[in-house]
């Protein structure tokens, strides 16, 4: 019988610290867990202040680009109020000038639209229509009244063209 007992003491025994240790396994997965959320919770800070300054800053970018179109297109109305001075230090002033803001647009991933696109309603704007017999013409680029923009793929600027429409010659 007094074996009984001191095997059922020892088993209490076990029990209670095995009790004690799965109570101290729990507090250290309880004090983990909320040191998880904690971190959790400030990655997740972290996230919205990276997506903010991100924003700024791609909205800092557009308007820099912005910027240099408007540059750009103040240069282009020089070069045609130049006319036919076509030997003139000014025209290849402004040339040179037009020349080294595309380079700056092209650095900064913004794509000009010119001619050699075929015509799509996503990325031209009809602003006039020059009547054609060929057919094969129908609904093409004539020519650009305005360049068009794209920032990292995101139209900043319709190409402002010229669109071909086939009319059948009167006989």
């Amino acid at each position: 019988k007094e074996e009984l007992q001191a095997q059922i003491h020892r088993l209490q025994t076990q029990n209670q610290q095995a009790e004690m240790q799965q109570s101290q396994v729990v507090e250290s997965l309880r004090q983990e867990y909320q040191k998880l959320q904690e971190d959790n919770r400030q990655l997740l800070q972290t996230r919205q202040e990276l997506e903010s300054e991100r924003d700024n800053a791609r909205k800092a970018a557009i308007d820099l680009v912005l910027s240099v179109i408007y540059y750009r297109d103040r240069l282009f109305t020089q070069l045609e109020m130049a006319g036919g001075e076509s030997t003139g230090i000014g025209e290849r002033v402004l040339k040179s000038m037009l020349s080294a803001t595309e380079q700056i647009l092209r650095d900064n991933q913004v794509t000009i639209l010119r001619d050699g696109r075929a015509f799509s309603v996503n990325y031209h704007e009809t602003v006039s229509v020059k009547i054609t017999d060929k057919p094969e013409l129908d609904g093409q680029i004539a020519s650009t009244i305005r360049e068009g923009y794209l920032f990292r793929n995101q139209l900043l600027r319709c190409q402002q063209v010229v669109v071909y429409q086939y009319k059948e010659p009167e006989a």
